[in-house]
């Protein structure tokens, strides 16, 4: 019913990176990005600075 289900930190991280991997191949190495609501801690901030 698209609940919340409890699991590790490495299961999370497998399946982030899994579908980080997954959005690479299929759309381009490009289409990978971060958001943060917080400006200093977003990747372009960091990249940027």
């Amino acid at each position: 019913m698209g609940g919340f289900v409890r699991t590790t930190w490495e299961e999370a991280n497998e399946i982030i990176a899994a579908a980080n991997i997954h959005t690479a191949k299929t759309h381009g190495p490009d289409r990978v990005i971060g958001f943060s609501p917080i400006p200093a801690m977003s990747m372009v901030s960091y990249a940027a600075g």
